[in-house]
């Protein structure tokens, strides 16, 4: 066969050439660097570093989520997973008290937030965002070849509530999430209202929203067709690598995502694990509890340097504003100690870092680091 297929000629075929148009200049997304690559190529041990660049939970699953992985026989992982994802809708309608209809669950709030590009928007329609924020809209807008109406937090991280009203009337969708990453502030509630008067699908994510002192709108969505919750286990589950994550919104809406979205898009080890947890969820409570307190606690800590400066935080990172190095001067210098903190190269966060927090042990670490360091 091989022999068959040697000496074809393509006559100049160009790949890229072949690509559609919103797909041949594809920035790429910031993912972050493995861990295990970066300890070894530092000469650091593995089993020491301090890994807060993620906003991952530092407890990890529960032992409840974490039995029910192990349980792989009972799991039947030689089978395919149920399309409609009942049980798991089920639990998690129960877990917020919303109605069952108008639940979906996605690999990770990603694939959620990709199927609302694939359901709303043609080429050359406006999504709008609020930078700095989360970089998967505007990936997700180049590849689905929508135009990125960028309507920028305020100097003091604030919702441009004139701008975003006037982005929104002439757009498909609007992406904001509440807590918001990188800056932690949410979104006002009255604003939200403003913005869903436009037309516009409003996506507000929700993905550290069990940190924070604000309720969630989950259960708006039902009389608000253009209203999309999203939520995830990554954070609060502690199940960043099983990709989980769920969407609430008016029920129309989601018997329309079932249709479109892949047929069995969540595995079954994660289904089981996101059960798990929602079976547990007073424990992943009370982590979060400890979370949202040791995150005040680093905050008051580390501004003693007076060189570092907290944002208010209402999710489980805080965004520090620096006074003499660069935030990828600080990055650099806390890898050296196997402190892995999180620098997002954008215009305005050059002078910034974000940290996420760990356990009170870890944390502990981090600040007598910080401490010791001396900025230029």
């Amino acid at each position: 066969m091989v022999d068959e297929l040697s000496g074809i000629d393509l006559n100049g075929y160009s790949l890229s050439g072949a690509l559609k148009r919103s797909l041949r200049e594809l920035p790429p997304y910031a993912a972050l660097e493995d861990v295990g690559f970066l300890a070894a190529e530092l000469g650091i041990s593995h089993d020491s570093v301090i890994k807060v660049d993620g906003n991952e939970n530092p407890y990890g699953p529960t032992n409840e989520t974490v039995r029910a992985i192990q349980s792989l026989r009972e799991i039947n992982i030689h089978r395919y997973g149920d399309a409609d994802q009942r049980r798991l809708r089920s639990a998690i309608a129960g877990h917020l008290s919303v109605e069952f209809d108008s639940i979906i669950c996605g690999n990770g709030s990603d694939e959620l937030i990709d199927l609302m590009f694939r359901l709303f928007i043609n080429p050359g329609d406006n999504i709008v965002i609020s930078s700095p924020t989360f970089g998967m809209y505007s990936f997700d807008a180049s590849l689905h070849g929508a135009k990125v109406v960028d309507v920028p937090l305020l100097d003091d991280w604030q919702f441009d509530e004139a701008g975003l009203m006037k982005a929104a009337h002439d757009a498909k969708l609007v992406f904001i999430p509440s807590p918001n990453n990188p800056t932690g502030n949410t979104i006002p509630v009255h604003l939200v209202r403003k913005l869903l008067e436009t037309g516009a699908v409003i996506v507000i994510d929700e993905a550290y929203i069990e940190f924070s002192k604000e309720s969630s709108l989950a259960a708006e969505v039902k009389n608000i067709p253009n209203l999309v919750v999203l939520r995830t286990f990554s954070k609060w589950g502690g199940l960043a690598g099983l990709r989980i994550g769920y969407g609430i919104m008016h029920p129309e809406l989601a018997s329309i995502c079932l249709q479109a979205k892949q047929p069995y898009n969540i595995s079954v080890v994660a289904e089981a694990a996101a059960l798990a947890a929602l079976s547990d969820s007073a424990t992943l409570d009370s982590q979060a509890e400890i979370i949202s307190t040791e995150r005040d606690r680093m905050s008051v800590e580390i501004a003693k340097t007076e060189w570092m400066s907290p944002w208010p935080s209402d999710a489980s990172f805080i965004l520090f504003h620096l006074d003499g190095i660069s935030g990828l001067g600080l990055r650099d210098r806390l890898r050296l100690q196997g402190i892995f903190t999180r620098y997002i190269a954008h215009p305005r966060l050059e002078n910034h870092l974000r940290i996420s927090v760990a356990t009170p042990e870890e944390n502990d670490r981090i600040i007598g680091a910080i401490r010791e360091i001396e900025p230029e």
